[in-house]
């Protein structure tokens, strides 16, 4: 009776131990609040298991089973020799474009790809944007897994779903403000 009782407790604490080790199901969120005179916002929500479920259900232009195809100026560059190069390098800024109207930053930090471009735009009409983006080397590394010419964003988010919380993409304007993030609530604030 006691060596019973003692197996069941062990696959007790190894079960309790697994759930509470799982980390909850991840969700993206899409945010655009739109600046203008009808002031909309369009909030999305989606588990990322829900859409590395549905993407291979997709063949739809030049996005096939989860998988987007691309062509052109790409056909004579081998990305997963750059992507490599950057992986090994270490943390560093890339490329640095200062012009008078705007600048762009390309860098690498604590595993992370970063893009950021800042508008100094003037005039009337000018709609200056902050746009800081933020992909995580695993997700980049995911999307290149595929054959070439083509990204795999089924695992790519596959990979974004081991990240954690974290802020991808904002967008910050006079028209409008965009966010693209993860995190484990099914709302988006």
């Amino acid at each position: 009776m006691m060596k019973k009782m003692m197996a069941a407790l062990i696959v007790l604490l190894a079960v309790a131990t697994t759930v509470i080790a799982a980390p909850p199901g991840q969700w993206i969120h899409v945010r655009v609040i739109s600046n203008g005179s009808k002031g909309e916002t369009v909030r999305i929500n989606v588990p990322l298991s829900f859409a590395e479920a549905v993407l291979p259900a997709i063949c739809a232009d030049k996005l096939r089973h989860g998988k987007v195809k691309f062509g052109g100026k790409f056909d004579d560059v081998d990305l997963r020799s750059v992507f490599q190069a950057v992986r090994d390098s270490p943390d560093n800024e890339f490329v640095t474009v200062e012009k008078p109207d705007e600048s762009v930053r390309v860098a690498k930090a604590d595993g992370n790809l970063l893009i950021k471009v800042r508008q100094k735009r003037t005039g009337k009409n000018a709609d200056n944007q902050n746009v800081d983006i933020k992909v995580p080397l695993t997700v980049v590394q995911a999307l290149l897994s595929g054959n070439n010419g083509e990204l795999d964003v089924s695992a790519g988010i596959h990979a974004l779903s081991a990240q954690g919380n974290m802020d991808l993409v904002t967008v910050n304007g006079q028209s409008e403000n965009v966010r693209i993030w993860t995190d484990t609530r099914n709302t988006s604030e």
